[in-house]
């Protein structure tokens, strides 16, 4: 492929990038295949998951410019241990025991403020008397999915158990069906966690941090200098300082023009409402 990934500064190279991030890819070559132009071209693409295994060596060639590419894939992963928390919260005891207590105290003689205090202060305690934490430490394969949890590791050990089950049997529908609900509560759980990393990671009012983000997720930034033109008035700006105050007077101004343009008769009971 004519793409030097080893210049990212490159607008293609970038899409290219972009491209395969976006499938969870990535080009694992760090040594030049083509020495007459000192580029990478030849490109040895592989799961983001799987990079870390994958290995890649040159070799001269006489019958092309380019080099041959040895890729060395390694089977045993390597392994790392994980802390996985998991919290339970009894809501049922939470709302009998909240229950008696809005019946036993009389808060009628309280004033509303200390009253919403008393309330929040009971149903907080009430909250951390039946919560309760399990924590487990599992071996995982290294560089495993960041969103991986308690509830996805414990879904795949019963998926497992019903397996072997299932395996000693396969005629079984009682167990084919029983592996197909295990199946699909660790899909669901896959699914549920992954969106809640997500997310959670892209959840900040910080502008600076979210676009950090979102350039580690899809690969590839665009260039700092890159010019930004605008057309006004069948002229082309270029200056930044003139860019910007060209925003700066639109955005402030819109408001007003739209509303100037509108035209009512003061009629608000026009339009229909809830």
């Amino acid at each position: 492929m004519n793409l030097p990934v080893n210049n990212p500064e490159a607008r293609d190279v970038q899409q290219y990038t972009q491209l395969l991030n976006s499938y969870g890819m990535a080009v694992t070559n760090s040594f030049v295949t083509r020495p007459s132009s000192n580029n990478i071209l030849d490109h040895v693409v592989c799961s983001v998951a799987n990079s870390s295994r994958v290995s890649n060596y040159t070799m001269d060639c006489d019958l092309s410019d380019h080099s041959y590419v040895l890729t060395v894939l390694k089977l045993k992963m390597e392994q790392e241990r994980r802390t996985l928390t998991k919290t339970w919260t009894n809501y049922t005891a939470v709302n009998d025991e909240y229950r008696s207590f809005l019946q036993e105290y009389q808060l009628d003689l309280l004033v509303p403020n200390e009253r919403l205090q008393a309330i929040t202060e009971r149903y907080a305690l009430l909250t951390k008397k039946h919560t309760r934490t399990t924590t487990v430490e599992v071996k995982v394969k290294h560089n495993c999915c960041p969103w991986f949890n308690y509830d996805i590791w414990k879904l795949s050990n019963i998926k497992d158990k019903v397996l072997q089950k299932w395996k000693a049997n396969r005629l079984d529908e009682a167990q084919t069906e029983l592996l197909a609900r295990a199946n699909q509560k660790l899909n669901e759980a896959k699914r549920k966690a992954k969106a809640n990393y997500h997310s959670r990671l892209f959840c900040t009012s910080n502008p600076k941090l979210l676009w950090s983000r979102i350039n580690e997720v899809l690969g590839g930034k665009s260039k700092a200098n890159s010019k930004v033109q605008l057309e006004v008035n069948h002229e082309i700006v270029e200056d930044p300082s003139s860019v910007s105050n060209i925003f700066n007077d639109y955005f402030a101004s819109v408001g007003v023009n739209l509303g100037s343009q509108l035209t009512s008769d003061g009629n608000i009971h026009k339009f229909g409402t809830m």
